[in-house]
């Protein structure tokens, strides 16, 4: 897929750029509306659900309006307990075509890599996974999760219509053929006796053939689809302790002089009682100032009695403690998030 020079796809969903594609179709295309509600042509609006949720969670004025509203809604999950909604009648495309940026185009040819403009690749559903017999099993593939072009569909009607092939198995005149194609194709299992591989028929293969004619309608020259930023960060969340009025700043000092039970030699671990609670939780880099004043680089293990925490080091740490002894010394032990 290309895109114009500068990559304009930079706007996620917004009820201001999707009411200008509905009224501009009511206004192009009023009659292929999929139905009429008051006066306003409703058009299928098809896209992946989880996409329309977080529009609506991220705007405070529209998930206001739907609290208001809908107040079981905003907890019922990502459907939001409708069908339709300003003009639009809503459809899950649980396979919805994706995009990711590539490269900006060099100016190599003049039809896929244009100088300046910004070239996206296609992010399939599936992925091969483990080996098969005979290729690979499909799993799903984490990077079309992360996506961060999505596709929407505006369904209409009379847009375009599927002409098949006719099936004939007779011109007249002695002029006949074998079976011929059904109208949704040919499909069948082909298996040939041979008397050097398969005497007893029992191994053959599928055989498929299928054709279709699209045929413009009324309004092909209306239809609409379009490109929007998906908003797919996993953001990181915090526990509420470490967003407290009382957490400390800097380094905080050691509250309690530890014990031998507090210290693990073999997995490295020393649990210590602080003065304040810590800015950071599990997984965070800590600095550990010991008694002879050298600090050494540990992650906080565990919170859940914070102000009480453990922390641990990596094997070979500099200047990490060999015993809780040296740090025992409340005026000098303080620990501070890096």
């Amino acid at each position: 897929m290309r895109l114009a020079p500068l990559f304009p796809i930079s706007s996620s969903l917004n009820w201001e750029f999707l009411d200008y594609i509905r009224t501009n179709l009511a206004d192009r295309a009023g009659e292929a509306a999929l139905s009429v509600e008051s006066g306003m042509p409703v058009f299928g609006l098809m896209l992946d659900f989880l996409d329309f949720e977080r529009m609506i969670k991220a705007d405070p004025n529209l998930r206001e309006d739907w609290h208001y509203s809908m107040p079981a809604a905003l907890i019922e999950g990502y459907n939001m307990g409708m069908k339709k909604y300003r003009g639009f009648a809503l459809i899950h495309d649980a396979r919805q075509m994706r995009f990711r940026p590539l490269k900006i185009g060099a100016g190599t040819n003049t039809g896929d890599d244009q100088t300046g403009q910004m070239i996206a690749t296609r992010v399939l559903p599936l992925r091969a996974g483990r080996a098969a017999t005979i290729g690979n099993v499909p799993e799903p593939n984490p990077a079309y999760y992360r996506a961060e072009i999505g596709i929407g569909v505006i369904f209409m009607n009379d847009v375009l219509q599927n002409l098949f092939v006719p099936s004939i198995e007779n011109l007249g005149s002695g002029m006949t053929f074998g079976p011929a194609p059904g109208l949704t194709g040919d499909w069948k299992w082909i298996n040939i006796p041979d008397n050097a591989g398969n005497q007893l028929g029992q191994s053959g293969y599928f055989y498929g053939r299928f054709q279709l004619f699209p045929k413009p309608l009324l309004f092909a020259h209306d239809c609409t689809v379009f490109a929007y930023r998906r908003c797919a960060q996993a953001l990181k969340t915090v526990c509420q302790v470490q967003l407290r009025s009382d957490v400390g700043s800097g380094a905080v000092a050691m509250a309690t002089v530890p014990v031998a039970a507090d210290f693990d030699v073999t997995n490295r671990r020393i649990t210590l009682t602080l003065a304040e609670l810590l800015p950071g939780g599990i997984g965070a880099a800590v600095s550990i100032n010991t008694d002879d004043g050298d600090d050494f680089v540990a992650q906080i293990a565990e919170d859940a009695s914070a102000p009480t925490y453990t922390f641990v080091w990596a094997s070979g740490a500099a200047n990490a403690p060999a015993a809780e002894t040296e740090l025992n010394d409340p005026a000098i032990v303080t620990v501070t998030v890096s």
